[in-house]
């Protein structure tokens, strides 16, 4: 990253904050979840995509 000019001072940090507010998005998320039902379908997403920031984002979205 650094051979393409990142600066890893600036965005180690950003992406340290980042995932830490989809895994409070998530967190948060979770009792509702499971009142509305949806669960279902989280564990259905779960099972073809790996696990990460991207699949976090998906089940923490309310949409």
């Amino acid at each position: 990253m650094q051979q393409a000019s990142v600066d890893l001072a600036v965005f180690l940090p950003q992406m340290g904050r980042m995932t830490a507010g989809v895994h409070q998005a998530v967190t948060a998320n979770t009792t509702r979840i499971k009142a509305e039902g949806t669960d279902r379908w989280a564990g259905l997403l779960k099972t073809p995509m790996p696990g990460g920031p991207v699949r976090d984002a998906f089940l923490a979205s309310p949409a």
